[in-house]
């Protein structure tokens, strides 16, 4: 089984790894040396649920991907609801000639600051169920069950706001980032920055390529990185993935 992932503060990443005999593969890493084709016996992708649909490396690297496999899946990760995320799934997948057979989504922590205040979601995590939901998909997963959430039509409408909205932001979201005094130039940021959107001289440079998946906000030691619009200043990074570990996943710098 091979599993793609994408992440910026750990969930996805802490899905992935819960597949024992699964060969992981970080996308951003995938993109940058080029590396599309691959063939497993079970083929499945984890990634977060942005603006109600697909975080853009995860769309480019699905549409110029040449995948072959018996069973495809995907596990979509949330704060509430992913809408009609699914449609626009296997509306990529069909670009590289293949289809997904099992589409699920588990609610996790939502860390998209500009919305949701980090302290409040950590104190709903337990109402989620986040064990429990990924038991069941595993067991599904692992016998192949066949199963593709249709959300209906005021899903996609839902949708097709969301992403309009969500490409408005795209490249120049990091305008609204800043750090304060506390940064100490340790350069975290640029290591976790799945773009390679940042450089670090005295303070973190944004280069305007942004994905605004905020992992720099998330993951700065000082917690000296701040949104315009941030609803709170407690940063999150899932307890079972280390920050070694999404350096390791998105380092663009190595």
């Amino acid at each position: 089984m091979k599993i793609f992932y994408f992440t910026s503060t750990g969930n996805c990443l802490d899905i992935a790894k819960r597949f024992p005999e699964a060969e992981l593969f970080s996308i951003p890493k995938l993109l940058k040396t080029n590396n599309y084709q691959f063939q497993d016996q079970k083929i499945g992708f984890v990634f977060p649920c942005y603006f109600s649909g697909l975080p853009r490396p995860v769309k480019n690297f699905i549409e110029n991907s040449v995948l072959k496999s018996e069973y495809f899946f995907a596990v979509i990760t949330c704060g509430n609801i992913t809408a009609s995320a699914n449609s626009l799934l296997q509306k990529s997948a069909s670009k590289s000639g293949f289809k997904f057979d099992y589409i699920n989504e588990i609610k996790m922590v939502d860390n998209y600051i500009p919305m949701f205040d980090v302290h409040k979601e950590l104190n709903a995590e337990p109402g989620k169920k986040i064990d429990s939901s990924f038991e069941s998909i595993q067991l599904d997963i692992n016998q192949s069950r066949k199963m593709i959430m249709y959300k209906g039509m005021f899903a996609k409408i839902f949708t097709a706001i969301m992403q309009k909205v969500y490409k408005g932001h795209l490249d120049k979201a990091d305008y609204k980032l800043s750090a304060d005094d506390n940064c100490n130039s340790c350069g975290i940021c640029a290591q976790v920055c799945p773009a390679g959107n940042i450089h670090v001289e005295t303070k973190p440079v944004y280069s305007h390529k942004c994905e605004e998946c905020f992992a720099c906000l998330h993951n700065c030691p000082q917690s000296a990185i701040h949104h315009k619009a941030e609803k709170g200043t407690l940063r999150f990074r899932n307890k079972n993935v280390s920050l070694k570990e999404i350096i390791s996943s998105n380092n663009q710098l190595i």
